[in-house]
Protein backbone atom coordinates (compact mmCIF):
# COMPACT_ATOMS: atom_id res chain seq x y z
CA UNK A 1 0.00 0.00 0.00
CA UNK A 2 1.33 3.56 -0.69
CA UNK A 3 -1.56 5.70 1.15
CA UNK A 4 -2.21 5.69 4.64
CA UNK A 5 -4.73 3.53 6.01
CA UNK A 6 -6.02 2.29 9.61
CA UNK A 7 -8.42 -0.66 10.57
CA UNK A 8 -11.40 0.13 12.77
CA UNK A 9 -13.71 -1.90 14.90
CA UNK A 10 -16.98 -0.24 14.14
CA UNK A 11 -19.44 0.51 16.97
CA UNK A 12 -22.67 0.98 17.22
CA UNK A 13 -22.56 4.76 17.41
CA UNK A 14 -20.29 4.47 13.83
CA UNK A 15 -23.39 4.85 11.99
CA UNK A 16 -21.57 7.02 9.10
CA UNK A 17 -19.02 4.67 8.35
CA UNK A 18 -22.30 1.69 8.62
CA UNK A 19 -23.94 3.30 5.50
CA UNK A 20 -20.62 3.13 3.54
CA UNK A 21 -20.07 -0.14 4.79
CA UNK A 22 -23.88 -1.19 3.80
CA UNK A 23 -23.31 0.54 0.19
CA UNK A 24 -20.32 -1.74 -0.32
CA UNK A 25 -22.19 -4.71 0.66
CA UNK A 26 -25.06 -4.47 -1.63
CA UNK A 27 -23.31 -3.81 -4.26
CA UNK A 28 -20.55 -6.74 -3.63
CA UNK A 29 -22.97 -9.94 -3.20
CA UNK A 30 -25.53 -11.32 -5.12
CA UNK A 31 -29.32 -11.70 -3.55
CA UNK A 32 -29.08 -15.12 -3.11
CA UNK A 33 -25.51 -14.53 -0.67
CA UNK A 34 -27.41 -11.60 0.99
CA UNK A 35 -29.19 -11.36 3.85
CA UNK A 36 -31.97 -8.68 3.68
CA UNK A 37 -30.77 -4.95 3.70
CA UNK A 38 -32.94 -4.31 7.22
CA UNK A 39 -31.34 -7.83 8.84
CA UNK A 40 -27.78 -6.52 8.04
CA UNK A 41 -28.67 -2.91 9.70
CA UNK A 42 -30.16 -4.41 12.56
CA UNK A 43 -28.02 -6.61 13.48
CA UNK A 44 -24.88 -3.40 13.27
CA UNK A 45 -27.14 -1.46 15.32
CA UNK A 46 -28.19 -4.26 17.79
CA UNK A 47 -24.09 -5.11 18.48
CA UNK A 48 -25.37 -8.56 17.45
CA UNK A 49 -22.81 -8.43 14.37
CA UNK A 50 -18.97 -7.57 14.61
CA UNK A 51 -17.79 -5.01 12.11
CA UNK A 52 -14.38 -4.13 11.07
CA UNK A 53 -13.21 -1.58 8.07
CA UNK A 54 -10.04 -0.57 6.38
CA UNK A 55 -10.49 3.19 6.52
CA UNK A 56 -8.95 5.82 4.34
CA UNK A 57 -6.92 9.40 5.33
CA UNK A 58 -10.14 10.87 4.44
CA UNK A 59 -12.46 8.48 6.23
CA UNK A 60 -13.52 6.72 3.23
CA UNK A 61 -14.45 2.90 3.65
CA UNK A 62 -12.07 1.19 1.72
CA UNK A 63 -12.98 -2.35 2.90
CA UNK A 64 -15.59 -4.08 4.73
CA UNK A 65 -16.20 -7.36 6.89
CA UNK A 66 -18.75 -8.44 9.26
CA UNK A 67 -18.56 -11.39 12.13
CA UNK A 68 -21.42 -13.28 13.94
CA UNK A 69 -20.02 -15.07 17.03
CA UNK A 70 -21.39 -18.64 17.20
CA UNK A 71 -20.31 -19.34 21.09
CA UNK A 72 -20.04 -22.66 19.87
CA UNK A 73 -16.77 -24.28 20.24
CA UNK A 74 -15.19 -20.56 20.27
CA UNK A 75 -15.92 -20.26 16.48
CA UNK A 76 -16.94 -16.51 14.64
CA UNK A 77 -18.33 -17.32 11.00
CA UNK A 78 -16.53 -14.66 8.94
CA UNK A 79 -20.22 -13.31 7.34
CA UNK A 80 -19.07 -10.80 4.73
CA UNK A 81 -15.90 -9.83 3.49
CA UNK A 82 -15.69 -6.95 0.62
CA UNK A 83 -13.50 -4.14 -0.93
CA UNK A 84 -14.78 -0.95 -2.16
CA UNK A 85 -15.06 -1.40 -6.36
CA UNK A 86 -12.73 0.89 -7.21
CA UNK A 87 -10.02 -0.02 -4.34
CA UNK A 88 -9.33 -3.56 -5.46
CA UNK A 89 -6.61 -5.54 -5.97
CA UNK A 90 -4.43 -3.41 -3.82
CA UNK A 91 -4.43 -5.69 -1.46
CA UNK A 92 -6.81 -4.45 1.18
CA UNK A 93 -8.80 -8.15 1.47
CA UNK A 94 -5.54 -9.86 2.59
CA UNK A 95 -4.64 -7.05 5.03
CA UNK A 96 -8.33 -6.78 6.80
CA UNK A 97 -8.16 -10.59 6.75
CA UNK A 98 -4.84 -10.34 9.01
CA UNK A 99 -6.63 -7.84 10.85
CA UNK A 100 -9.74 -10.37 11.98
CA UNK A 101 -7.50 -13.11 12.31
CA UNK A 102 -5.52 -11.37 14.69
CA UNK A 103 -8.61 -10.36 16.59
CA UNK A 104 -9.82 -13.80 16.55
CA UNK A 105 -6.76 -15.30 18.18
CA UNK A 106 -6.10 -13.00 20.79
CA UNK A 107 -9.78 -13.37 21.72
CA UNK A 108 -9.77 -17.64 21.40
CA UNK A 109 -11.27 -17.42 19.18
CA UNK A 110 -11.26 -19.78 15.26
CA UNK A 111 -13.33 -18.61 11.64
CA UNK A 112 -15.28 -20.60 9.66
CA UNK A 113 -15.96 -19.22 5.87
CA UNK A 114 -18.62 -20.26 3.52
CA UNK A 115 -17.06 -20.07 0.04
CA UNK A 116 -18.82 -20.90 -3.44
CA UNK A 117 -17.82 -24.30 -4.71
CA UNK A 118 -16.28 -23.96 -7.83
CA UNK A 119 -17.65 -27.44 -9.04
CA UNK A 120 -21.20 -25.95 -9.26
CA UNK A 121 -22.52 -23.00 -11.44
CA UNK A 122 -20.83 -20.53 -13.58
CA UNK A 123 -17.65 -18.65 -12.79
CA UNK A 124 -15.49 -20.90 -12.02
CA UNK A 125 -12.61 -19.61 -12.06
CA UNK A 126 -13.47 -16.59 -9.65
CA UNK A 127 -14.41 -19.30 -7.00
CA UNK A 128 -11.35 -21.09 -7.26
CA UNK A 129 -9.50 -17.60 -6.81
CA UNK A 130 -12.07 -16.85 -3.39
CA UNK A 131 -10.39 -20.37 -1.98
CA UNK A 132 -7.03 -19.57 -3.03
CA UNK A 133 -6.97 -16.24 -1.33
CA UNK A 134 -8.16 -17.47 1.66
CA UNK A 135 -5.70 -20.78 1.82
CA UNK A 136 -3.52 -17.94 1.56
CA UNK A 137 -4.45 -16.03 4.36
CA UNK A 138 -4.25 -19.31 6.47
CA UNK A 139 -7.77 -21.30 5.93
CA UNK A 140 -8.17 -24.93 5.38
CA UNK A 141 -10.79 -26.49 3.25
CA UNK A 142 -12.83 -29.20 5.22
CA UNK A 143 -13.52 -32.33 3.27
CA UNK A 144 -16.12 -34.43 3.71
CA UNK A 145 -18.78 -31.90 4.16
CA UNK A 146 -21.43 -31.44 1.56
CA UNK A 147 -22.89 -27.49 3.02
CA UNK A 148 -25.87 -25.78 1.29
CA UNK A 149 -26.55 -21.84 1.88
CA UNK A 150 -29.76 -21.69 1.83
CA UNK A 151 -32.02 -19.61 -0.69
CA UNK A 152 -31.77 -16.44 0.74
CA UNK A 153 -33.52 -14.35 -1.58
CA UNK A 154 -36.02 -17.16 -1.67
CA UNK A 155 -34.99 -18.98 -4.65
CA UNK A 156 -31.47 -20.12 -5.19
CA UNK A 157 -30.27 -22.97 -2.94
CA UNK A 158 -25.90 -22.48 -3.31
CA UNK A 159 -23.67 -25.30 -3.19
CA UNK A 160 -20.67 -24.45 -0.53
CA UNK A 161 -17.82 -25.12 0.73
CA UNK A 162 -16.53 -24.23 4.78
CA UNK A 163 -13.26 -23.09 5.61
CA UNK A 164 -11.36 -23.00 8.66
CA UNK A 165 -8.54 -20.65 10.50
CA UNK A 166 -7.44 -21.59 13.20
CA UNK A 167 -4.18 -21.12 15.62
CA UNK A 168 -3.34 -25.12 15.68
CA UNK A 169 -2.19 -25.76 11.94
CA UNK A 170 -4.41 -28.31 10.47
CA UNK A 171 -6.41 -28.60 13.17
CA UNK A 172 -9.18 -31.43 12.57
CA UNK A 173 -12.61 -31.33 13.72
CA UNK A 174 -15.25 -34.06 14.52
CA UNK A 175 -18.09 -34.57 12.13
CA UNK A 176 -20.24 -34.01 15.73
CA UNK A 177 -18.41 -30.23 16.56
CA UNK A 178 -18.76 -29.42 12.53
CA UNK A 179 -22.63 -30.30 12.45
CA UNK A 180 -23.38 -28.18 15.43
CA UNK A 181 -21.31 -24.96 13.52
CA UNK A 182 -23.73 -25.45 10.98
CA UNK A 183 -26.72 -25.73 13.16
CA UNK A 184 -25.81 -22.60 14.63
CA UNK A 185 -25.12 -21.02 11.53
CA UNK A 186 -28.57 -22.29 10.29
CA UNK A 187 -30.93 -21.15 12.97
CA UNK A 188 -28.73 -18.00 14.23
CA UNK A 189 -27.68 -16.37 10.91
CA UNK A 190 -30.45 -17.57 8.55
CA UNK A 191 -33.32 -17.91 11.41
CA UNK A 192 -34.14 -21.50 9.97
CA UNK A 193 -35.17 -23.89 11.64
CA UNK A 194 -34.22 -26.78 13.64
CA UNK A 195 -35.75 -29.17 11.71
CA UNK A 196 -34.67 -27.88 7.92
CA UNK A 197 -34.54 -30.08 5.45
CA UNK A 198 -31.58 -28.50 4.26
CA UNK A 199 -30.58 -29.36 7.47
CA UNK A 200 -31.12 -33.05 7.33
CA UNK A 201 -29.57 -33.34 4.20
CA UNK A 202 -26.31 -31.78 5.11
CA UNK A 203 -26.11 -33.85 8.13
CA UNK A 204 -26.68 -37.12 5.73
CA UNK A 205 -23.82 -36.01 3.79
CA UNK A 206 -21.53 -36.16 6.59
CA UNK A 207 -20.46 -39.59 6.31
CA UNK A 208 -16.46 -39.11 8.17
CA UNK A 209 -16.05 -39.34 12.13
CA UNK A 210 -13.32 -36.68 11.38
CA UNK A 211 -13.63 -33.15 9.43
CA UNK A 212 -9.77 -32.81 7.81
Amino acid sequence: MNFPIKIKKLSTSDSQFFEQVKTIYLNSFPASERQEPSVFTDRFLSGESIFFVILSKENQVLAMCSLFDLHTHDFVLLDYLAVEESNRDKGLGAILFQAIKEWAFKNFKKIIIEVENPLYGEDRLDKERRISFYERQGAQLLTGVRYLLPPLDGKTIEEMNLMIVAKIKDEKFSNKIVFELIEQIYQRVYRRSKNDALLTEIKKGLTSEIIN
